[in-house]
């Protein structure tokens, strides 16, 4: 069997793809500035692609395939409607484990204003030393860590915040009963989750329920002593109040790891917004980087070799997002 590969993470490892499958599949790489027409001679007897990214005009070129992989849990560079029929899209996570960590850091790191401390003490300031009753800083016990979403992420994010201490509230998309929360609403409870937190994280994904979530308005009912965190997408939070909110100083300040603009390669020097976010020095910036480890890398391949040998047996996929409908029969 023949899998298509067309992300640069992939292709970068793909001999530690091949030593991870048990069954027999040709892997051919394909690099993004192949060109459509190399991508579609490979993909006219392929029966795995796996990328972030497929496209409708790729489609009837894809005849034979069976199954898309992406490479990470977002799918939104995957319409159904490009999707060649009886063909099974299929995602992976296994980020939620550094992203929980790159909470609980951004957390800490605003809470106690370490960057602060740590700048003017690299100048011999000893202003905020407790040596000499100098600037106090916080600290997280007993604040309330509001998520918004209750997924992978959440629940990874939720047992180390109540190792610290926290009282931990989320809302998710339905009701459901959550014993290890403090708190727990849908969506429609959420103007409550955000007036009731010290931290608000945003780890859902991006839907067209959630794009534009947070707007003006949710931003204004965060506590002024409140700090925003954003690991899952930009786009969740409206970019224009979102940057007016943060230069008026309506909350204390906010971390972020996904941005509105992303260069077209990584050697292009830019920054995420067009709005001058980088020049706040209240907000923890990040490229996207939260979930970036090697152990991730490896668990991301263990399980799309997982699925590839599935397909190769004939069994049902794991982490099915979509499956198209299979072609009208003729006549």
């Amino acid at each position: 069997m023949k899998a298509v590969l067309y992300d640069r993470t992939i292709i970068r490892r793909k001999a530690l793809l091949a030593e991870k499958l048990t069954t027999k599949w040709t892997l051919t790489a394909v690099p993004g500035d192949a060109g459509t027409d190399a991508l579609r001679a490979q993909l006219a007897d392929a029966d795995a692609f796996i990328g972030n990214v497929f496209s409708a005009e790729w489609r009837e070129a894809a005849a034979n395939l069976k199954l898309i992989h992406c490479v990470g849990a977002g799918v939104d560079g995957i319409p159904p409607a490009s999707m060649p029929p009886g063909c099974t899209l299929c995602n992976v996570y296994e980020h939620e484990i550094p992203m929980a960590e790159h909470i609980m850091m951004a957390i800490l790191v605003l809470a106690t204003r370490l960057r602060e401390i740590e700048r003017r003490f690299r100048q011999g300031d000893w202003t905020d030393s407790g040596r000499f009753d100098g600037q106090v800083h916080g600290e997280i016990y007993g604040k309330t860590l509001g998520l918004v979403g209750y997924g992978h992420i959440g629940r990874e994010t939720a047992r180390r915040a109540r190792a610290f201490g926290m009282r931990v509230a989320a809302v998710g998309r339905r009701p459901r009963t959550e014993p290890e929360l403090d708190w727990y609403g849908t969506t429609r409870d959420l103007d409550q989750l955000i007036e009731m937190s010290d931290f608000v994280a945003i780890v859902c994904p991006l839907t067209d329920e959630t794009r534009g979530l947070i707007d003006e308005a949710r931003l204004r009912r965060l506590k002024p002593t409140a700090f925003l965190v954003n690991v899952a997408r930009a786009e969740i939070v409206q970019q224009e109040p979102l940057y007016r909110a943060l230069r008026e100083r309506w909350f204390a300040g906010a971390a972020l790891d996904v941005w509105y603009d992303y260069p077209p390669a990584p050697a292009v020097r830019q920054h995420g917004s067009k709005l001058p976010f980088h020049e706040l020095d209240h907000v923890l910036l990040t490229p996207h980087s939260s979930a970036w480890t090697e152990p991730l890398l490896q668990r991301r391949l263990a399980r799309i070799a997982e699925n590839l040998d599935r397909l190769a047996r004939g069994e049902r996929l794991d982490r099915i997002v979509y499956e198209a409908p299979a072609a009208a029969a003729a006549g």
